[in-house]
């Protein structure tokens, strides 16, 4: 209940800053979090700001979006898995950093 409530929609708010830095730490973050959200906040607001940053200026930022995903797969839903996550790692072999 405190993550949902209260943590994550602070810590969210680093995915949209403009230091790359800030928003690599904030998705490295989520991997401690991620384990402690409730299912709908995964698939809702989470899911929206990884697909933002898979295509991030940044190449370290769309490298470790995806090791995050394939992290917090198994707190997702089989649905979402086979939805989201088929596509994430298609799009993320198709990027161009080694």
């Amino acid at each position: 209940k405190v993550v949902d409530g209260e943590l994550y929609p602070k810590i969210s708010t680093g995915f949209l800053d403009q230091s790359g830095y800030i928003r690599e730490l904030t998705l490295k973050s989520i991997a401690f979090l991620a384990p402690k959200m409730k299912e709908k906040t995964l698939t809702g607001s989470l899911l929206k700001h990884l697909a933002k940053l898979q295509v991030d200026a940044e190449p370290s930022i769309r490298a470790n979006t995806t090791i995050l995903l394939s992290n917090i797969a198994q707190y997702l839903g089989k649905s979402t898995c086979e939805r989201v996550l088929l596509n994430a790692f298609c799009r993320a072999l198709k990027d161009n950093f080694p």
